[in-house]
């Protein structure tokens, strides 16, 4: 019995270090929704147009108050006043205080069906258009189940195009806000500095996979069920003494 009991502690301690590993790697990556240039679009403007619009993409709801997403070779067709990374990707556009029409400072907002939790570790963003200023401000919310809230500030560099941001304390939240904004340490954007300064693309992911979950449930069940056993084991031995 007591090698049992051993087994069970062995095989769920097993199963939570796995479970905490083996989450799935998904890619936001907003493929497939701008129009294909050149065969759907050759002149300016290659691009959708969202308005307080909600897109599934690879799995996600991505919330955009105002915003396009953009072909991948529109840099090509306007000579380079957008940047290009060779695939499709989001950008997000005015959205300021006094733009009541399409939710004033509100951010992109990127959610889970169902409220289901996701962890985001990095983030590709670049000024969306070649005349935006340099080192604009990234910043982005994470929110937890519990209402709790953890945030990150990056700065574009000098170079116009797509950079890649790391980003960590963002584990189990429900919801990410994705802004951009002119200045530093202002929350949501105060009087009319612009705000949906950046584009966005390959947001990295972790989700947990179902599968594992199962395992987990499992071992645990396994573990309960063995000190079931052995609570028996010793009443039977009381009553035999």
């Amino acid at each position: 019995m007591k090698r049992t009991i051993i087994s069970a502690l062995t095989f769920a301690v097993f199963v939570l270090a796995f479970s905490s590993s083996a989450d799935a790697g998904v890619i936001i990556d907003f493929e497939g929704i701008a129009p294909a240039p050149p065969a759907e679009c050759t002149t300016p403007p290659c691009q959708t147009l969202e308005n307080n619009a909600t897109q599934i993409v690879n799995g996600f709801e991505v919330f955009v108050a105002h915003g396009h997403y953009e072909p991948f070779d529109l840099n090509v067709i306007q000579s380079g006043q957008r940047p290009g990374n060779g695939t499709d990707w989001l950008l997000h556009d005015h959205s300021r205080t006094g733009d009541t029409d399409f939710g004033a400072n509100r951010p992109v907002e990127i959610t889970r069906p169902g409220g289901l939790g996701f962890s985001i570790l990095s983030i590709d963003a670049s000024e969306w258009d070649v005349d935006i200023p340099r080192n604009q401000i990234l910043m982005l919310t994470g929110h937890f189940a519990d209402g709790s809230t953890t945030t990150a500030e990056f700065v574009t560099d000098d170079v116009f195009g797509f950079e890649t941001f790391f980003v960590s304390g963002f584990n189990g939240i429900i919801q990410l806000d994705v802004i951009g904004s002119s200045n530093p340490g202002v929350g949501p954007c105060e009087g009319f500095q612009v705000c949906g300064t950046l584009g966005y693309d390959n947001v990295r992911t972790n989700v947990p996979e179902p599968g594992t979950l199962a395992i987990l449930g499992t071992g645990l069940l396994l573990l309960a069920f063995s000190r079931s056993t052995r609570s028996r084991f010793n009443r039977r031995l009381e009553r035999r003494q």
